[in-house]
């Protein structure tokens, strides 16, 4: 009995551990397969998050290219509107001017003297014309070569087209072989009285409108290497019954095309698109390309590639917020000054001024206003350069001190019109070995954010001294100061204060950062230190002596 069992027992043995080892065997199996498949799941998942990531990217490189499409429209339109009014304006005016002499009737004498004016445009106009709601139109010469034509709108069409900003109109008469420059003269009740202008020849509109074309850059110099519009864009100016007036046309562009229509003179339409070959330039960084679906992946390797494609998607997140914020910024800062410009410069083109004091003043405010553009520009070609690591410094002997106080001194009317005052305490006869520009550039970005961020009535205080074998430039203000905790972050570029955004306060946010920028190129610093009042204190370091290499 004890024997069988025995046997038993022993020839039991083997077909247990066969299958332990089967049952073992199977467990890794259906572990493998899970891990398999997990890996397989992540990797799907990091494949479709890729495509959704491309084409996010994709959607934001065609809103990019997008946006310089009607940049380069805004440009060349606005330049055609420009270079037509230069040349055809003072045909138009110089025949309202003759019709005032002779009070306002049409007459052959009238039309003669008109006819008579040098103009720019003298040379192509075939004839001048009175045209009167009722009745034939009146040229001069009655015999040349454009007496007879046959306009395509009425006056009541004229009248329409012709906007309360447009200072003439154009239209495509005789089926387009003449082009008709026209104004209307209203009386004290707004009743058309008649309408005046000249005929010219198509292909003299043409040429002026080509000319400033090739002389304009659709684009910033820095985006093109300067190439010229016909090997950047195709454009092709239209009436608005599509009748062409100029016509550049590339074989290859982008599908964005941007249509802008001329205010003065109305009835033009221009139709802009960018070189195919500008995308490369223009988006920086290319989209991801198509994901690769990999089956039998490691597990670890997918979520390194997963967790790569969320910090990238977090930082072009994060580099669209603050593109968005230094655009807004530019604009706001670019916005008033433009206007202040083009108003001025308007009243004194139309000749509004009554006086030489109003001239005076006038002079004065597109000399500031032009001081801020240049002074914005030069920051951001600074910046610019910085972040390609090409800045280079041009550093000499200067009298640091006579610089400053020259520069303090060109500042005043910005600060005068901000209404606040500047004192300065400049120890005289410091010389060091500086960029004359750059202490430019860090001087006027120190007072411009004092001026900015100070209040109404404020003095701003300059203070230049030496020591230890340093310069040591001081700008204090005497508004709120910087909360501390954001004292670090004034000098990363980009970064506006919450108080600043939510006042409206203008800027770009790169303003502090060319300064640290500029102070560490120069061998020195840039610091946020306490000063005698509330306000923001800062201070620049700059060596008097280059380093020993």
């Amino acid at each position: 009995m004890s024997e069988n069992r025995q046997r038993t027992a022993v020839g039991a043995g083997p077909g247990i551990h066969f299958n332990m080892l089967f049952l073992r065997a199977h467990g890794r199996s259906v572990n493998m397969a899970i891990l398999f498949g997990l890996g397989v799941v992540v990797v799907a998942g990091l494949g479709i998050a890729s495509v959704l990531l491309a084409r996010y990217f994709n959607r934001s490189a065609d809103g990019v290219l997008r946006d310089y499409t009607a940049l380069a429209a805004d440009r060349l339109t606005q330049a055609i509107e420009i270079g037509l009014a230069r040349t055809l304006y003072p045909l138009i005016n110089a025949e309202r001017t003759a019709l005032a002499s002779a009070d306002w009737t049409p007459s052959a004498e009238a039309l003669a003297a008109a006819r008579a004016v040098p103009v720019p445009a003298a040379s192509t106009v075939s004839s001048i014309f009175v045209r009167s709601p009722v009745g034939p139109p009146n040229f001069f010469p009655a015999a040349g070569p454009g007496s007879g034509t046959q306009f395509n709108g009425t006056l009541h069409d004229w009248e329409r087209q012709l906007g309360p900003q447009a200072y003439f109109a154009l239209e495509f008469a005789d089926n387009a072989n003449r082009l008709t420059i026209y104004n209307i003269e209203r009386t004290l009740d707004e009743e058309v009285r008649f309408a005046y202008g000249a005929v010219l020849s198509v292909d003299s509109v043409r040429a002026t409108v080509q000319a400033v074309i090739r002389e304009t850059s659709a684009l910033p110099a820095h985006l093109t290497d300067s190439l010229p519009n016909d090997s950047l864009v195709s454009i092709r100016i239209t009436t608005a019954e599509g009748l062409p007036l100029a016509e550049y046309r590339l074989a290859n562009t982008l599908p964005h095309r941007v249509e802008r229509k001329l205010v003065s003179p109305p009835g033009l339409i221009t139709t802009v698109s960018l070189s195919s070959g500008l995308s490369k330039r223009l988006v920086h960084g290319a989209p991801p390309g198509e994901s690769v679906w990999i089956f039998g992946g490691m597990a670890g390797i997918a979520v390194i590639l997963l967790a790569a494609a969320a910090v990238l998607w977090r930082q072009d997140r994060r580099l669209a917020h603050l593109r968005e914020q230094f655009v807004a910024g530019v604009s706001h800062e670019l916005r008033t000054p433009l206007a202040q410009i083009r108003l001025f410069a308007e009243t004194l083109a139309l000749g509004r001024v009554r006086d030489d004091r109003e001239v005076q003043q006038a002079h004065r405010v597109l000399q500031q206003e032009t001081q801020r553009l240049t002074h914005l520009v030069e920051n951001l070609l600074v910046f610019s350069r910085q972040e390609r690591d090409r800045l280079l410094l041009n550093r000499k002997a200067v009298d640091v001190s006579r610089l400053v106080a020259a520069i303090v001194e060109e500042f005043e009317p910005l600060a005068q019109a901000a209404h606040a005052r500047i004192m300065t305490d400049i120890e005289p006869g410091i010389v060091a070995e500086v960029d004359r520009d750059a202490v430019r550039q860090i001087v006027l970005n120190l007072l411009d954010n004092a001026v900015k961020y100070g209040p109404d009535g404020q003095i701003i205080t300059v203070r230049l001294s030496s020591s230890a074998e340093r310069a040591v430039l001081t700008v204090e203000d005497e508004g709120v100061g910087v909360a501390p905790q954001h004292q670090a972050r004034v000098w990363e570029r980009f970064w506006r204060g919450p108080d600043a955004i939510r006042r409206g306060k203008g800027g770009s946010g790169i303003g502090l950062t060319v300064v640290r920028d500029l102070a560490e190129k120069h061998g020195g610093n840039a610091a946020l230190e306490a000063g005698t009042s509330t306000g923001a204190c800062f201070v620049v370091r700059l060596p008097l002596q280059l380093a020993s290499e």
